[in-house]
């Protein structure tokens, strides 16, 4: 299928049946999304990490999210899945990749408009000046549609060792908040994850490589709104300089879906 570069984003907008995207590679990582009728079958390769964005999987069982505030793996140990309910699904072929990330180089972009899909440091986003010579890096980014209506936005992010990637609720977003789900490809300490508050106390959820996380929201009485708790990103301290590699997943406000 065809894809094409607009507003900043890659536009990947399935239409029909049985449809697969371009791959792109993150140095060795390579990634690439489907669109799977119901009732299908697709085949991948064994050990890939397979997220859900929209639908269902009957094999293995998969939804697109897990419980709030739980973590489940999407790796999958067949290399032929079934889908119960039309599918949307983010493809990560990790097998080939290192197994710690050191760089933003490491995983530099390879494929269609590559040239628009780099790593940006932090500090030199629009709202990130505190974050000005952190090892905090973002890469934007794949704006996933069914139809043209859009389904889910992916960017990646990379956080060095002990990297605290700033704690917020979305709140400033309104009514326009989206939902946010992150998937680790690579957990440089193996204590890094999702941090959050409640009731002044910090609780931590460590993605490990290949897991992803549930909702870390609540809705609001009558179901419009999404409200956060404050939260953040915090990457494990490690000896070895390695790095933190996730996708965030953010699915448009309810409202919109």
């Amino acid at each position: 299928m065809a894809s094409r570069f607009e507003n900043n984003s890659v536009i990947i907008n399935f239409s029909e049946h049985h449809l697969v995207s371009d791959t792109w590679e993150l140095g060795q990582f390579k990634l690439y999304f489907a669109y799977i009728a119901a009732n299908e079958e697709f085949r991948i390769n064994r050990g890939d990490y397979v997220k859900v964005i929209e639908g269902m999987l009957s094999d293995p069982l998969r939804l697109s999210m897990v419980g709030p505030f739980e973590k489940c793996s999407t790796e999958v140990h067949e290399d032929l899945i079934k889908v119960a309910k039309a599918s949307i699904l983010m493809i990560v072929n990790h097998k080939d990749g290192p197994g710690l990330v050191q760089s933003s180089e490491q995983v530099r972009v390879t494929g269609p408009f590559s040239d628009f899909l780099q790593w940006v440091q932090v500090g030199n986003l629009h709202w990130g000046g505190k974050f000005q010579g952190a090892e905090f890096y973002n890469l934007r980014g794949w704006d996933i549609r069914n139809n043209e209506k859009h389904v889910a936005f992916t960017q990646a992010w990379l956080a060095g060792p002990g990297v605290n990637c700033g704690n917020h609720n979305h709140s400033e977003m309104n009514d326009n908040t989206f939902r946010e789900i992150h998937l680790c490809v690579r957990n440089g300490s193996g204590f890094g994850g999702m941090v959050w508050l409640k009731d002044r106390e910090e609780l931590t959820l460590p993605l490990l490589n290949g897991e992803e996380h549930g909702p870390f929201w609540t809705w609001s009485e009558d179901m419009t709104k999404v409200v956060y708790p404050v939260h953040r990103w915090q990457a494990g301290a490690c000896d070895t300089g390695s790095f933190d590699f996730w996708f965030a997943i953010e699915y448009p406000p309810p409202k919109a879906a």
